[in-house]
């Protein structure tokens, strides 16, 4: 007789015969540096900036530790609000929405935009399973490649198009004005995610949505500083959102961090400067010592290197992040030295031959 943990323990032998897995496992103690962290949204290491610590207990000695209650009930802080107002400014948007993450976003999001039956159009960059929990058995679903956007079929109305503005596995960025004008020509709402641009990229460091009259919804996180996501959009589909939407609010200290760095993040182009040539200067390097790279101009750096490889790179507390191109892909943060850099290029050089 079958016990009743037999089914998942079956489950989790099939995730280890088909490399499909997670581990969770501490490689960076606190008295390390972080710097050898290559997998952070960090990228100009506003998590740990005076300023937006600072500002970090400010709101919870104001505020408190929690909201302790749904925002449409007592939870609903004035600082919620001023948040929400200061995020529009910066991403030239009517109006946002701040949620307690990413996960939230996506789940209250999806399932509100296809309570009628929608037509989702995803560009591959996005994961795609992300969305699929979320729909109805109404609602329809095409995966595509970004460089055909013209063989996209019809389909029932409301139209979406989905495309994160900087492909997380590759690097690349891609062509906005193009999806803009598919957008206008094929009738549909067209959502970017900024989540990687979001700091580093577009007008301000806001995002390359931001102040795009093309985008309908603009969505990301605050992983770069702190924690939890944000809908950019007009005020009518935050009223709509808001009639369908059950979410949490976000807690003081996030208001606290996000708001000091959306403060600095203007003023910080030197930063930003530095994190683009590091991420060349490893993008050169690979490339001299034979591996193949993703031709790619942002802060994110693409290679078609053995996923394998960053488990061997993990034992030597250097953090990347494997995907399934297959490859591996280096997000680079002020933080990042050319010494790390180097011992970086140094690992790779003695474990991994080029791959085609």
């Amino acid at each position: 007789m079958e016990t009743k943990m037999e089914y998942f323990k079956r489950a989790l032998e099939k995730k280890y015969e088909q490399r499909h897995y997670q581990q969770l496992r501490c490689v960076l103690t606190q008295t390390q540096n972080d710097a050898q962290n290559f997998s952070s949204l960090d990228f100009l290491g506003l998590s740990s900036h005076p300023y937006v610590k600072k500002h970090t207990i400010d709101a919870i000695t104001r505020w408190g530790a929690g909201t302790s209650s749904s925002r449409v009930l007592p939870g609903h802080l004035n600082a919620h609000v001023a948040l929400e107002k200061k995020l529009s400014t910066c991403l030239g948007t009517e109006a946002t929405m701040l949620f307690s993450s990413s996960f939230a976003l996506q789940s209250a999001l999806f399932s509100s935009l296809s309570t009628t039956g929608s037509t989702f159009y995803v560009e591959r960059s996005y994961p795609t399973q992300k969305i699929k929990s979320h729909l109805n058995a109404r609602t329809t679903l095409h995966s595509f490649d970004r460089k055909a956007l013209s063989t996209l079929p019809d389909g029932r109305e409301p139209k979406i198009i989905i495309a994160t503005s900087i492909c997380p596995k590759t690097g690349e960025v891609i062509d906005l004005r193009s999806f803009m004008a598919h957008a206008v020509e094929s009738d549909a709402m067209l959502m970017v995610d900024d989540s990687h641009a979001f700091g580093m990229l577009g007008k301000r460091g806001f995002g390359l949505a931001t102040a795009r009259k093309g985008v309908d919804l603009i969505t990301g996180s605050f992983g770069a500083n702190s924690f939890g996501a944000y809908i950019g959009c007009t005020q009518m589909m935050k009223d709509y959102f808001s009639t369908h939407i059950p979410f949490e609010p976000l807690a003081p200290a996030n208001i606290g961090a996000i708001e000091a760095a959306l403060e600095l993040i203007p003023d910080m182009d030197a930063e930003r400067t530095k994190v683009l040539e590091t991420a060349n200067l490893l993008r050169k390097n690979l490339t001299l010592k034979g591996h193949k790279v993703i031709d790619a101009r942002s802060h994110i750096v693409g290679t078609h290197l053995d996923p394998a490889l960053s488990d061997h790179l993990a034992d030597h507390n250097i953090i990347a992040m494997p995907n399934d191109l297959p490859g591996i892909a280096f997000n680079l943060s002020v933080k990042h030295t050319q010494e790390q850099i180097d011992q970086l290029v140094k690992k790779l050089g003695q474990t991994a031959p080029a791959l085609v």
